[in-house]
């Protein structure tokens, strides 16, 4: 009888090795993560290896439709950012490579956009006019030109300037100084300001 070759050990390593990472590779995983301080509409997540795109309507948890191998790469960033309200959302965590296990740890966290709101001012006689904005903040304006609040405002907030103080001898009125902020700076408020009777 002849006897028989001895397998050498390394393939035997190998094959026991093969056998037990099969499983793994073959296995599918998620990825995903969780949302939060989304207030606007229309947020859209990327995979940019994958192509998918992520529809989000709401703060909590996320996946993307498509599955992954182990060691598969993912790289997850804002496709389109919120509108109504305007928003800005940033992505923590969203590269990496699957690790043999479910992926949600992909954080996405919006915020809401802050925009100036100023304007213009005219006819201004060497005083000073003062000028509110919501009734908590205020700024003076001494010289003709633009101005703007000292404080942003949150997106889709009502604006409403008034005069608080109007320069000695002087009356100021206002024009466009209210609305409702939206995707955009506020810089249209006109002030003029004509001398009083007797000036």
């Amino acid at each position: 009888m002849k006897s028989q070759k001895k397998v050498p050990s390394i393939i035997v390593v190998a094959a026991v090795l093969l056998v037990a990472l099969l499983p793994k590779m073959a296995m599918a995983y998620i990825v995903g993560g969780s949302v939060s301080g989304l207030n606007g509409s229309g947020l859209q997540l990327l995979d940019s290896f994958t192509g998918e795109v992520s529809n989000i309507t709401g703060d909590g948890s996320y996946v993307f439709a498509t599955t992954y191998a182990n060691a598969a790469s993912y790289y997850v960033t804002v496709n389109r950012q919120p509108t109504a309200l305007n928003q800005t959302c940033t992505v923590a965590g969203g590269n990496g490579n699957v690790p043999a296990a479910d992926v949600n740890n992909v954080i996405i966290n919006c915020v809401t956009n802050e925009y100036s709101v100023g304007g213009a001012l005219s006819g201004l006689n060497g005083g000073t006019v003062t000028l509110d904005l919501n009734g908590w903040q205020s700024v003076a304006v001494s010289v003709d030109g633009s101005f703007t609040f000292p404080n942003t405002v949150t997106d889709g907030s009502g604006y409403l300037a008034t005069v608080s103080v109007n320069p000695v001898g002087q009356s100021c009125t206002l024009s466009g100084a209210s609305g409702v902020l939206y995707g955009s700076a506020v810089s249209n408020i006109d002030v003029v300001c004509s001398n009083t009777a007797g000036i």
